[in-house]
């Protein structure tokens, strides 16, 4: 690495001042470290090669391997610019000051031990190839370090290594730090500083800690620390291929700072009572990108607030006590391929803030897959398997949610109070409750949503869909298999097409609303095909079959009307256990087009004495005929 080293790496060692002997021992040689030779010297054949260490030779020291200088000092005295000092094998006392523009170098970490501290304040200072132990190593100059070890042994100090000057460091570790709120590596400085290989371990308290830094890590690893693995705070971090394992309250936690991260694992992050927060990578205001992320056994495994904006993609967590990606207070995160396995809490929760997801997994989220609050979500390509209370969960919020699946959950989808819901592309499975519940005041828009074999859960009476007091319009839902009703609209208004109901108790109840449904079918319900109650349904171009008599729910009429304004357009209502249509309650029905009640087990037209119809229909082979109900 340095300008002698190119002396030891041509053959003709004899032109270096001084050179190791070709005979010397092999562990004596500083060319065995590997370090890359430069040409940085103005003439690297006046460079010379000052040993350093114990000798038997009576004669006095000159620096040569035979006849070292007994201290790094003693060396220093005599050095010059381009000169190395080479420590040999052994443990030395303290280096008061590195010379400008000469090398310090050991014979590996292994085997040469220096005492601290050692400040390199000269521009171009180099050192590797050793331990530093009971010091601090403060680069206060542009410097380089290789093959480095810090380390706190009799006297551990709360920092091990203060960079505020440029530095490039190559395969440099520090470890055992004593506890202190500083942090065992602290740089402070715009200069870029460049770590590449080694790492931190076993700190009492946080393992890196730059502020206002220009910093790239590559292949470090962060292990054991008490307090957070990193705190960047301000200016710019790009962490590649870092991994950390064992901190406390954070990671990796990025302060205002420009943040990349790729290839990036961080494993067991506990939870920290003062900060309370356990999470694996944590941004707070900044901007971040993030690659092939993977975080596991932490409380909360990526979280983005106060404004931070987070892009990218390949994010993966595992067994987060809390939530597995959370987005909070203003911030805002658009990724790609997102996987959260065995969240305590939700997969990904979004609060008072926005996310555009493609391509989320959540798999056994205790109490939701997804949850938003007075939020904005786009997710696109969402699984969510084992979602707890809710697979996708929205509180006043803007939803766009496309190519949804959900299954086994207490309920699918709920959205509650929305600004906007945009549901286009829905597979909900296996839940208890609900496939998809809407609870207004709102608006939302339905497209292609299947619910299936929905199981019966804490409610009496579930259902496949459930709209309560809001606005709807869609087209194109499927209800089929299970127990509770098929549709359930309280209150909603709007209109949807396309709906088909199959194998269900009710197939359509609706209470206190004004909806209009068209292009609808209803085969194999358990009481009603459709019920109307204390509210006005519209009915185009609907099929109403196969419907049989409930105890429990009430006779299979095919359309059933209780003090609630019906309108038929083109239906067929026949083939039920039930009347083909009953208005009862005082209910007014108004049939236009073709109405067919046929071919049903009580009559084709039940009517109480306080209701009334208008309109044309045909009813054929009824069981008990075709009108009956009011003498």
């Amino acid at each position: 690495m340095s300008r002698p080293l190119a002396c030891l790496l041509l053959a003709a060692l004899a032109a270096c001042e001084d050179a190791v002997p070709a005979e010397g021992p092999a562990d004596a040689r500083p060319a065995d470290l590997g370090l890359r030779a430069d040409a940085a010297a103005p003439d690297a054949a006046l460079a010379r090669l000052l040993h350093v260490g114990p000798s038997d030779d009576p004669r006095p020291p000159d620096g040569s391997q035979a006849r070292p200088w007994p201290t790094p000092d003693a060396a220093a005295a005599v050095a010059r610019p381009g000169d190395v000092i080479f420590l040999l094998p052994g443990r030395h006392p303290a280096l008061t000051a590195l010379p400008p523009g000469v090398e310090l170098l050991g014979a590996g970490p292994e085997a040469t031990t220096l005492a601290g501290p050692l400040t390199l304040d000269a521009d171009g200072a180099r050192a590797g190839g050793l331990r530093l132990v009971d010091g601090v190593l403060a680069v206060l100059a542009p410097a380089a370090l290789h093959g480095l070890e810090v380390v706190g042994e009799a006297q551990p100090a709360e920092t091990h290594l203060e960079i505020r000057a440029e530095a490039e460091l190559v395969d440099v570790t520090v470890r055992d730090v004593a506890p202190g709120e500083a942090g065992a590596v602290i740089v402070e400085t715009p200069a870029p500083v460049a770590w590449t290989g080694g790492g931190v371990a076993d700190v009492a308290g946080i393992g890196l800690r730059t502020l206002g830094a220009d910093l790239r890590l590559a292949r470090l690893d962060l292990v054991r620390t008490t307090g957070m693995g990193a705190l960047v705070d301000a200016g710019s971090a790009r962490l590649d291929d870092v991994r950390l394992r064992g901190a406390a309250g954070a990671g990796l936690r990025f302060l205002e700072a420009e943040v990349a991260l790729q290839g990036v694992v961080l494993e067991d992050v506990a939870y920290d009572d003062t900060q309370n927060t356990g999470s694996g990578v944590g941004f707070i205001g900044g901007t971040a990108t993030v690659r092939d992320v993977t975080i596991a056994r932490v409380e909360r495994g990526l979280r983005a607030t106060l404004g931070a904006q987070v892009t990218g993609g390949g994010v993966r967590v595992r067994e987060a006590q809390n939530d597995g990606v959370t987005v909070h207070q203003a911030a805002r995160v658009q990724l790609v391929d997102v996987a959260v396995e065995g969240a305590g809490n939700a997969g990904l929760t979004v609060s008072g803030a926005a996310a555009d997801v493609e391509g989320l997994e959540v798999r056994a989220a205790r109490r939701a897959g997804v949850f938003v609050a007075d939020g904005e979500v786009d997710l696109r390509r969402v699984h969510v398997a084992d979602g707890g209370d809710r697979g996708i969960t929205a509180l006043r919020s803007t939803v766009h949610l496309a190519e949804i699946t959900v299954t086994g959950a207490a309920v699918g989808v709920q959205i509650t109070e929305p600004v906007l819901a945009e549901v286009a592309g829905a597979q909900l499975d296996a839940c208890a409750d609900a496939g998809l519940a809407v609870i207004g005041p709102g608006r939302v828009a339905l497209a292609d949503v299947a619910i299936q074999a929905l199981t019966g859960g804490v409610e009496a009476l579930p259902a496949g869909l459930q709209i309560f007091d809001a606005e709807i319009a869609g087209h194109d839902v499927l209800v089929a298999g299970g127990v509770g009703e098929g549709l359930h609209l309280d209150g909603a208004t709007g209109a949807l097409a396309g709906v088909r109901v199959e194998g269900h108790g009710p197939g359509v109840v609706a209470f206190e609303g004004t909806v209009a449904l068209e292009d609808v079918t209803v085969t194999g319900a358990a009481g009603a095909g459709v019920l109307a109650s204390a509210g006005a349904l519209t009915l185009r171009g609907a099929t109403i079959g196969g419907t049989t008599d409930a105890p429990a729910i009430g006779p299979g009429d095919g359309v059933a009307a209780l003090d609630a304004e019906v309108t038929l357009i083109d239906v067929a209502s026949a083939g039920n256990a039930g009347s083909g249509l009953a208005l009862l309650g005082g209910s007014r029905g108004q049939l236009a087009g073709r109405v067919d009640l046929s071919d049903n087990g009580a009559y084709g037209l039940q009517l109480d004495c306080a209701s009334r119809v208008e309109g044309d229909f045909q009813a054929a082979r009824n069981g008990r005929g075709v009108q009956g109900g009011c003498p």
